[in-house]
């Protein structure tokens, strides 16, 4: 099938072909989801413990050993490195890549579950995280009221704003910081415990027991059956120091008759201040497999609703990470376009003729649109990495169809021909030579196929964007431009402006004068080289050396820094 010819005797059939690819990526550049980089997971599990007034030695011994002993067991675990500092122990655990985390951390928490009943009293479950590049929170939140005290406003972002936050698509966690909470104080005389024939743990045991509720069984009743429960949880300090203790005796006693019980505020760990004013403040965390622009959206949208719902409060989004990655994004999108209108200038230069730049100007847009459809179908984000690889693309576009046109233009000046037969031939003629350009460009990017770890999962995006562009400029060139320039551009020759703007005709003469005196000095340049092989080879020599001399003042980094 000869898809030149084609082209040039069906153009309406091409440009309905044009017109479906233009449909098709402007609804999958609507449909792609933004990111600052592409998805990355990092093969690597922290799990934390926390056991208060305990120093690092105890924190070693009783919690960190045992932890461990008992993760190293797991399957495809590649190494184990531990923290234990005063109160507090982290183990961090390196699987193999390629590695199911999810599965990983199961196991690990089966493996934690048969060692938590042997760590010490006092100690808190461990916690298991997983490390990843979303970790970090994509919105901050402040809440405060005027008329609020500070442990009813953290109340108030528990129970009101957290649950309805946690809710929204793309929400891992809300973390609160700041406020203050109120606690039951229970303070006893340890010579009184002791003549009473009781200690702090049966007091403890005592409070834990008469604090739950507990289910009664059920009773039939007719046809229909219910479910009796007991409410014991306590729900003021009355109900504290009404708590039954009995003693060694057999004697119940009251435990506001042999403690004080009293509110206080619980110790504070965070305070949170905004414009110097005290206030809550709410870190939200996406999931792993959420979007950040999505759930950052969605945050925006309840807050609104919040604000409308309490008048009285205060709730503001201070930070948030989806406009800046939005900004970011738009940016390399109006970067691309911006340079697809400089590479058509550059080619008006050069070919002076508006009918053949026009056929440039009209196959690159349809080229950087058929990318987007593609890059949507591989299940690509926009993020920095792919739109990075199409911004490269962006100039090897116009390559292709650059060969094309410089053939075309040969058969129908130099060599005489028609508009349609010289534009066939000469399609015909570069078609192979456009294949195996592009496709050794492409080649290039197979290794990536075999490169493992972090690195694979962000420069793939980089590879598919580079490689679907080029294949798009291949299929642009071999029709588009064909059935354009044969059925459309009748003078191939140079057009010259009007009188009113003859300075585009001045200023394209001087162009023209210095590509003719560039084009005689690189001629002398070259019969110099051609005469001279040992200086030459010699000279480059030299330049290679001292590249691979300063390779190691370069420096390397994962990732460029940024503000």
């Amino acid at each position: 099938m000869d898809i030149t010819k084609i082209s040039i005797k069906r153009p309406v059939a091409i440009m309905m072909v044009m017109f479906i690819i233009i449909i098709l990526g402007a609804v999958s550049i609507t449909k792609m989801e933004m990111e600052l980089t592409p998805e990355t997971e990092m093969s690597m599990v922290m799990i934390m413990t926390t056991y208060e007034d305990a120093g690092p030695e105890e924190v070693e011994n009783l919690v960190t050993e045992k932890i461990e002993s008992a993760v190293a067991n797991v399957e495809n675990v590649e190494s184990i490195s531990s923290t234990s500092s005063e109160g507090s122990s982290m183990v961090s655990i390196e699987f193999n890549y390629g590695t199911n985390l999810d599965t990983a951390i199961t196991d690990l928490r089966d493996k934690l579950s048969m060692v938590e009943a042997t760590l010490p009293d006092g100690c808190d479950s461990p916690n298991i995280m997983k490390m990843d590049m979303n970790s970090m929170p994509i919105a901050t939140i402040v809440v405060s009221g005027d008329d609020m005290t500070s442990d009813e406003l953290k109340s108030f972002a528990e129970d009101d704003i957290e649950p309805r936050l946690e809710r929204q698509e793309g929400v891992a966690s809300v973390d609160i910081m700041g406020g203050t909470e109120q606690e039951i104080l229970i303070e006893i005389d340890p010579e009184r415990l002791e003549g009473l024939g009781l200690t702090m743990t049966s007091i403890g045991q005592t409070l834990s027991a008469e604090n739950s509720n507990q289910s009664g069984g059920s009773i039939s009743y007719g046809e229909k059956s219910m479910t009796i429960s007991t409410k014991l949880q306590m729900e003021s300090i009355e109900d504290v120091k009404n708590t039954p203790i009995q003693i060694a005796d057999g004697t119940v006693m009251r435990l506001g008759d042999i403690a004080t019980v009293t509110e206080t505020q619980k110790e504070i760990t965070s305070i949170s201040r905004y414009n110097g004013e005290s206030c809550v403040t709410l870190s939200v965390t996406q999931s792993s497999d959420g979007n950040a622009v999505t759930a950052v959206n969605n945050i925006l949208d309840e807050v609104e609703k919040l604000n409308a719902e309490y008048p009285d409060m205060t709730i503001e989004v201070v930070s948030e990470s989806g406009s800046t990655i939005e900004d970011s994004v738009m940016n390399v999108v109006s970067n691309i376009f911006t340079g697809a209108i400089l590479s058509v200038l550059v080619m008006f230069v050069f070919l002076k003729n508006i009918g053949l730049t026009g056929v440039i100007a009209v196959s690159m847009p349809i080229s950087i649109i058929g990318t987007f459809v593609f890059l949507y179908f591989s299940g690509t984000t926009l993020n920095m990495i792919s739109l990075g690889g199409l911004s490269v693309g962006v100039g090897m576009l116009v390559d292709n169809s650059v060969v094309m046109l410089e053939n075309i233009y040969r058969y129908r000046t130099t060599l005489g021909y028609g508009k349609v037969k010289g534009t066939y031939r000469a399609g015909r003629e570069v078609r192979s030579s456009l294949i195996a350009s592009t496709l050794t460009t492409i080649v290039v990017f197979i290794p990536f196929v075999f490169v493992s770890g972090m690195m694979m999962q962000m420069m793939t995006d980089l590879a598919l964007a580079i490689v679907f562009s080029l294949a798009m400029s291949l299929i642009s060139a071999m029709t588009v431009v064909p059935m354009l320039a044969g059925n459309y551009v009748n003078n191939v020759h140079r057009n010259k402006a009007p009188k009113k703007l003859d300075f585009i005709n001045k200023m394209l003469n001087m162009f023209d004068i210095g590509m003719k005196k560039l084009s005689e000095l690189y001629g002398r340049f070259l019969r110099w080289a051609v005469w001279h092989k040992k200086r030459t080879l010699s000279c480059v020599l030299l330049v290679f050396l001292a590249s691979l001399c300063m390779l190691p003042s370069v420096g390397m980094e994962l990732m460029p820094s940024s503000d």
